[in-house]
């Protein structure tokens, strides 16, 4: 991603302090918005249901879609890198471990066979076999 743009998501004011109670909620307290808005149920659909149009204006959605999809792309974007990051952190342990135990699968490795992997990586360049 490039360096982000100043857009609607950042002049669009949402006081939640102000319509936290507007709110409709699941038993453990989570938002449980059903319906943007209500102009499609007929009048039994839309008893005892605040849509999210009656709690936020149009902008406001608009803003707030924007902040939850730009979080999600950042949390997929960071969840990959950290994947990576442990992958090529382990490499060097599992080519270790499968040269000193070859008739060991990784997945079946002991406690004692992965500390003599990692020892062997990070010894002294003179001292490994």
């Amino acid at each position: 991603m490039t360096q982000r743009q100043q857009d609607v998501t950042r002049r669009v004011v949402i006081d939640l302090k102000k319509v936290e109670g507007e709110i409709p909620r699941t038993k453990d307290g989570d938002p449980a918005f059903e319906v943007l808005d209500d102009s499609h149920l007929t009048l039994a659909e839309r008893q005892g249901k605040i849509t999210v149009l009656e709690v936020f204006t149009p902008q406001q959605v608009v803003a707030l879609v924007n902040r939850a999809l730009y979080q999600m792309e950042y949390s997929r974007k960071i969840h990959r890198e950290r994947s990576q990051a442990q992958r090529d952190a382990e490499k060097p342990v599992k080519e270790t471990f499968k040269r000193l135990f070859p008739a060991t699968s990784w997945a079946n490795a002991t406690e004692e066979q992965l500390k003599a992997a990692v020892a062997e990586v990070y010894k002294p360049k003179g001292e490994q076999q």
